[in-house]
């Protein structure tokens, strides 16, 4: 698998950005570990916001001697994490889905000559489905609930939020969900992809302004900005009450 420049928790984990990430990674991980959850979903409100390094770096500022994160590709229209790890003759989450031979022959190391421990990575696979509907089946459901046990942290990379109507699905299936927006964001867009999550009963854990110049709300450098998020609608109190919920809601604007 290849090293790529956009991923500077890997390629250059002292840098400015790579000590970005390594704060969302552990704010991520707190948010969890208070719920009770190991899996995040890295989703946006539209294409090209950059949620697939944005999912490629925290899995990579998350890894240690200790900890060994797992990458799934769950976005088969792009395969923007496949490529970008240059997996695509690669099996992957096709073939769990579909139960071909063991798990454990899906799952690929992603290193860095720069860090010690690898990244795990479940690629599209070989099978392109014909419908994104599969995402809602139950058997989808079994093999993310499989293949996620046994990682400390399993990190989602998602079609986007508002071009895809399945992420929906996937959202409330996974223990969090981590938002990225880019600057300029119409607030329109931010508000459909609140009201999406919020009616699924998936939880936002924060939320990510990629390609920030500077962080107006939240904080961060080199490029990234993030923050938490602050209120707490009523319609995800049943969840909360379940899983000990630390943050939910959504920021009021983007800048």
């Amino acid at each position: 698998a290849k090293a790529h420049t956009n991923l500077p928790a890997a390629i250059e984990p002292s840098s400015q950005p790579a000590e970005a990430y390594q704060f969302l990674a552990s704010f991520v991980r707190f948010a969890l570990d208070r719920i009770g959850g190991n899996v995040v979903l890295v989703t946006s409100t539209g294409v090209g916001d950059g949620k697939t390094t944005t999912a490629a770096n925290l899995a990579f500022a998350a890894s240690s001697a200790d900890s060994h994160p797992l990458l799934i590709d769950a976005d088969e229209r792009t395969q923007g994490l496949t490529r970008l790890a240059g997996m695509e003759e690669l099996t992957g989450l096709s073939e769990l889905v579909d139960r071909r031979g063991e798990s454990n022959q899906h799952v690929h190391h992603w290193k860095s000559a720069l860090i010690d421990a690898p990244v795990f990575v479940v690629p599209t696979g070989n099978r392109v489905h014909e419908s994104m509907s599969y995402l809602r089946s139950s058997r989808f459901r079994q093999t993310l609930s499989s293949v996620t046990v046994g990682y400390d942290l399993v990190v989602v990379d998602a079609p986007s939020l508002l071009a895809v109507a399945e992420t929906v699905d996937l959202a409330a299936m996974a223990d969090g969900v981590i938002l990225v927006v880019r600057p300029g964001t119409p607030l329109a867009e931010l508000q459909a992809a609140r009201d999406q999550l919020e009616l699924s009963g998936a939880m936002l854990l924060g939320y990510v302004y990629n390609r920030a110049l500077r962080a107006e709300s939240g904080f961060g450098y080199g490029g990234l900005a993030y923050g938490h998020i602050t209120s707490s609608p009523s319609n995800h109190e049943d969840k909360a009450k379940r899983k000990g919920s630390l943050l939910d809601g959504a920021p009021d604007s983007v800048h």
